[in-house]
């Protein structure tokens, strides 16, 4: 199982999904922010484009990495390179999701006054 013990890494945003997938594809993780929890489900769907398919069989690991250094964990899911219920773990991809309970600050007002 991939561990995430070090500091927070690189996270993805939701409408970055070629990058997520190309990274997941290089290094077998990446991470993601999601300010919905209705986002998990459209950014696992969108994977698909990039032929990465959600493992139907593997329920999302809660635990993954320590929630006391990382609090806005929210799950890690699994994909494969192909539609499957489970396939072994060398062979998996993960996406680390981080529920972030606060969105971000929008500049709009100073742009559009």
């Amino acid at each position: 199982m991939i561990g995430r013990e070090e500091l927070r890494g690189f996270r993805y945003q939701t409408g970055e999904i070629a990058a997520m997938a190309e990274k997941m594809k290089k290094d077998r993780l990446a991470e993601a922010d999601i300010d919905l929890l209705e986002e998990l489900e459209v950014v696992c769907a969108d994977l698909e484009e990039h032929g990465l398919y959600r493992l139907t069989g593997v329920p999302m690991d809660e635990a993954a990495v320590n929630l006391e250094q990382n609090p806005e964990f929210y799950g890690r899911v699994a994909f494969a390179d192909h539609p499957a219920e489970d396939v072994p773990e060398a062979e998996r991809y993960y996406l680390d999701f981080y529920h972030i309970e606060e969105p971000e600050k929008s500049y709009d007002e100073i742009y559009y006054g």
